[in-house]
């Protein structure tokens, strides 16, 4: 029932926020800034927060500039302190036997593509470093 009733109240709600696009950057994005100042204020009523929101717009600028991605950062901030989390549960509850996590063909193909992505930029650094040395012994 919930997944019908989306159907209407979806197409409302990106009815209404297409109107978002058309409001002008210089009254759109100093609301931006007030509503996030506002939050971070009221979220634990301290001026702190409201420093380290600032300070992390700037830092995000700054890699905004520098072509870092945000998105990542953004995620492994979030996500991070539940992924350490529920990581240490995990280690506690299996004795800290890392077997278990492979244990089963599905975890054992899963956990190979984790390792696989996360050593896709070493291994594509490697092989870079060997064209550029095969590059220069044959123009020397």
């Amino acid at each position: 029932m919930a997944n019908l009733l989306m159907i209407p109240f979806g197409y409302l709600a990106i009815k209404g926020a297409s109107y978002i696009l058309h409001v002008p950057r210089n009254i759109l994005l100093p609301s931006i800034v007030l509503f996030s100042i506002v939050g971070s204020y009221a979220i634990n009523n301290s001026f702190f927060d409201i420093g380290v929101m600032l300070a992390m717009g700037i830092l995000g600028y700054l890699l905004e500039v520098a072509g870092v991605p945000i998105a990542p950062v953004v995620l492994g901030l979030v996500l991070g302190p539940i992924l350490e989390k529920n990581f240490m549960f995990s280690m506690i509850k299996t004795n800290w036997d890392f077997s278990l996590f492979f244990g089963r063909p599905a975890a054992a193909v899963l956990g190979a593509i984790t390792i696989a992505v996360w050593l896709m930029p070493l291994w594509t650094w490697a092989v870079r470093q060997v064209q550029s040395r095969r590059a220069g012994r044959a123009s020397a």
